[in-house]
C-alpha cells in the first residue's frame, strides 16, 4: 500500500534514505545484516522493502527518482478539491452523502465523478461520520 503523502514528500523520504547510505556506505565491506533495518527506523515514513529498494537502485546506480504514481488523475484539480472541502466543512448542517456531493461537484465543476472517486478524493481531508456527528451537535 502506498505511503500517504504527495509525491514530492515521498521523493523527499527516499532522499533522506539515500544520503544515509552515502553516509554509512563501507565499499570494502558493503553494507552488513540489519543496515536496511536501521535506516528504515531512522526514516521513520519508509518501510524495510522500501529502503530496501531504494538501496539497491542506489548500488545499481539508479537515481531514486519519483516513481509513476499509478491511477487515474483526479478529475478536480487541487485548487478546485480545496474549495469543495471547504463548502463541506462550512454546511455541517447539510446531511451530506456520496451521491449528494457528485450532484455538487457535476453542478460546480461540470465533472462526473463515481461515489468510490470521491471516497478516495475526499480521504484523509474530509470524513462523513465526523461530519454526522457535528450536525447532530450543530
Amino acid at each position: 500500500m502506498r505511503t500517504k503523502g504527495s509525491q514530492n514528500e515521498l521523493e523527499k523520504v527516499r532522499r533522506h534514505a539515500v544520503s544515509i547510505f552515502e553516509a554509512t556506505y563501507d565499499a570494502g565491506a558493503g553494507f552488513h545484516r540489519g543496515k536496511g533495518k536501521e535506516i528504515a527506523k531512522r526514516v521513520a515514513e519508509a518501510s524495510y522493502s522500501s529502503v530496501m529498494r531504494w538501496r539497491k537502485d542506489w548500488l545499481d546506480e539508479k537515481s531514486p527518482e519519483k516513481h509513476r504514481i499509478t491511477g487515474r488523475p483526479c478529475k478536480l484539480n487541487d485548487q478546485q478539491r480545496d474549495e469543495l472541502i471547504q463548502c463541506l466543512k462550512d454546511n455541517p448542517h447539510v446531511r451530506w452523502t456520496l451521491a449528494i456531493i457528485g450532484n455538487h461537484i457535476e453542478v460546480f465543476y461540470k465533472v462526473k465523478c463515481t461515489p468510490s472517486a470521491i471516497s478516495k478524493m475526499l480521504k484523509g481531508r474530509w470524513n462523513i461520520i465526523e461530519a454526522r456527528k457535528k450536525s447532530a451537535d450543530y
